[in-house]
């Protein structure tokens, strides 16, 4: 036996390593779908054993169903604000005045609601996470879960809290439910900004039945607030996206390191990168599906945080900047729908915002990057009912979109790496000029990944919904 080549370290064959990439990615991804099913089924299952966790809370209008709870609703009195810097308020109220100069105006926070209802008609008991039931007539309440306030004043009388209302009870996240006497619903139906309302445990499940939902809701005013899954679900779905993330980011970039040997033209000097700097290529990966992935368990601890998140993008694509891309959508054109999301996502958000100042700032459009999947992932924490069903689709879009950003944070970050080598070599003009138009090459390489991506996140949000 030959002792000194049998001291010799094993190594790998690069091809065999390489080989084995591709069956573990799809092992990755398989595993991921089938954790995202398992949520979906999960939560489906528990929806449809208690119905409040698919409760409709309505303001105003007549009642669709016979079984609703019927309440008198009013405001919080408005003396009763949180405590807030004076740093704060100043800037507050700083941004207030300039908003106000262009015609426009802060979007208005949380504001929590009164509820009265007869005490016999609430399951007490069954909706509360903490607490006790409170007393009729004894001015007690129990708070939603995101309820600011353990106490307030109304009419000159001082009310308590004495419990939490459970975090997956639909409707009630900012509700105050008081038990009815006849003083106080004297006092209800007096303020003018009173209104007669109803609860409907089980009502979102029914509402999705209807043949035209729409319809019902231009006769109602109803409080469609996002509803907390259960930790279970959000465990089950979180680890199901990091799968797709991990599987999908592995196939996709195995497939592009591919097809740098083919006659892509163009875009090949970009192609080509990704196997000379596999070292920056992973780091660019893990920093920012690091920060997306840690960012989503920090809206799970701070769930009121990621309401208000959630609850200014919606009305972002509602009535703000981005209702354009809302107002494509709702219109059900597939091709409208994918040009303004390829419109924002790579000429405003990946060109205008990432490749361009990176041009004259060098690696800024990285931070941009990393800022955009924290929000992101703030934004998409799996912590919402119904969201463990869209993701079992809308995943293709993320893992589709967030390569894309990726790849252009990759692309930027290689302007340290060609101007080292420039300077060592001392023609640093020489090294700005190949980055440049590498970084170009880049730029029509993730305009494809973002066209391709634009138009499967139409088809599959219009017709699978999920907006």
């Amino acid at each position: 036996m030959n002792m000194e080549s049998s001291s010799q370290p094993i190594i790998p064959h690069p091809r065999r390593s390489r080989s084995i990439l591709i069956p573990g990615a799809i092992l990755a991804l398989a595993a991921g779908f089938i954790l995202l099913f398992a949520a979906t089924g999960l939560e489906y299952i528990r929806m449809a054993q208690d119905p409040w966790r698919t409760a409709l809370v309505a303001t105003e209008g007549p009642a669709p169903w016979e079984d609703v709870i019927p309440v008198l609703i009013r405001p919080l009195p408005p003396e009763k604000e949180p405590p807030m810097p004076v740093w704060l308020r100043r800037m507050a109220q700083e941004a207030e005045d300039e908003l106000e100069e262009e015609g426009l105006s802060l979007p208005s926070g949380p504001q929590e609601r009164i509820l009265l209802a007869e005490s016999g008609d609430i399951p007490w008991d069954h909706i509360l996470a903490e607490g006790r039931e409170p007393e009729p007539g004894g001015r007690e309440f129990v708070s939603g879960p995101f309820t600011r306030f353990d106490s307030f004043e109304m009419d000159g009388e001082t009310f308590e809290s004495t419990g939490v209302i459970r975090s997956d009870v639909g409707g009630l996240n900012y509700s105050i439910l008081l038990p009815a006497t006849d003083s106080l619903r004297e006092q209800f139906q007096e303020t003018e900004e009173g209104t007669e309302g109803w609860i409907a445990p089980g009502g979102l499940h029914q509402l999705h039945q209807m043949e035209d939902p729409a319809a019902f809701l231009e006769d109602v005013v109803p409080l469609m607030e996002r509803t907390q899954t259960s930790g279970g679900v959000f465990t089950l779905t979180w680890l199901g996206l990091l799968a797709i993330a991990v599987g999908g980011s592995v196939l996709q970039v195995r497939l592009f390191m591919w097809l740098a040997n083919k006659p892509v033209g163009p875009l090949r000097p970009f192609l080509r990168t990704l196997s000379r700097y596999p070292r920056l290529l992973l780091a660019m990966h893990l920093v920012h599906y690091g920060a997306f992935f840690l960012l989503m368990l920090v809206a799970a601890a701070f769930p009121a945080v990621n309401f208000a998140i959630t609850q200014t993008i919606d009305a972002a694509f509602a009535e703000g900047d981005l209702a354009y891309i809302g107002d494509a959508y709702a219109s059900g054109q597939v091709m409208t729908a994918t040009g303004v999301t390829f419109w924002h996502n790579y000429a405003v958000a990946t060109v205008g915002l990432s490749f361009a100042p990176s041009l004259v700032l060098p690696g800024i459009g990285i931070l941009k990057n990393l800022a955009s999947f924290s929000i992101v992932g703030l934004g998409m924490a799996p912590m919402w009912q119904g969201l463990a069903g869209v993701y079992t689709f809308h995943s293709i879009t993320m893992i589709l979109e967030l390569e894309a950003y990726i790849l252009a944070s990759f692309a930027i970050a290689l302007f340290f790496v060609y101007m080292f080598r420039a300077v060592k070599a001392e023609r640093p003009f020489h090294g700005y000029a190949a980055w440049a138009k590498m970084l170009g090459s880049a730029a029509l390489f993730v305009g494809i990944q973002l066209l391709i991506a634009a138009f499967y996140e139409a088809v599959t949000l219009i017709y699978l919904g999920g907006t």
